[in-house]
């Protein structure tokens, strides 16, 4: 579990484990550890995700469905900004929100649609330009402990920034309990 901590700080799939087998070059031979390699490994690991998705081996966060189920009844725009791949992220929502919820989101950002992932702020400018969203106010759910260079790479917003932090395995920081009430105040 400790070395995936290490790992989950790089984002991407694929930067993952490139990084992974340049740390542990032992494991195959220098000539093996290619794109193509990389590329199928991450095509495998994606059908394995998908497939534990469709088993409904993968639960969703607590309050995650909820906060989505209230942002959706009060008509907030839903998006999903991810280094996954858009496969992926279509595979997790359709297991754990159920089909019928998939077309609630009004975008799904996903895999190498930016040049530069996240902890960059690629993704987020991308949504922001495509719903015409003013940088007065961001609400960031995020894994990575770097999620506040993010934040600070958007812009210097009116008012405060909120990250909400994922698992607590993930991060060094508590996880704040927060509603779609308390998020609409913050606005």
């Amino acid at each position: 579990m400790e070395e995936y901590r290490e790992l989950v700080k790089i984002a991407g799939g694929k930067e993952r484990m490139r990084a992974y087998f340049n740390e542990h070059r032992y494991l195959l031979p220098p000539e093996v550890l290619n794109d193509e390699f990389i590329n199928g490994l991450h095509k495998r690991k994606t059908e394995i995700f998908t497939e534990m998705n469709a088993r409904g081996e993968l639960p969703i966060r607590p309050g995650i469905k909820r906060i989505i189920q209230e942002a959706h009844d009060r008509g907030v725009i839903l998006a999903v900004c991810s280094t996954s791949n858009e496969k992926s992220v279509r595979s997790l929502l359709r297991a754990v929100l159920g089909s019928e919820r998939l077309d609630w989101f009004d975008g799904i950002f996903a895999g190498d649609i930016v040049k530069a992932k996240k902890p960059a702020p690629d993704i987020y400018n991308l949504v922001k330009d495509q719903f015409g969203l003013q940088v007065s106010f961001y609400s960031i759910g995020e894994d990575f402990s770097e999620a506040d260079m993010v934040v600070s790479s958007l812009g210097d917003p009116d008012q405060p920034m909120e990250i909400i932090k994922g698992h607590s395995n993930m991060s060094d920081r508590p996880i704040r309990y927060i509603t779609l009430d308390v998020l609409e105040k913050m606005l």
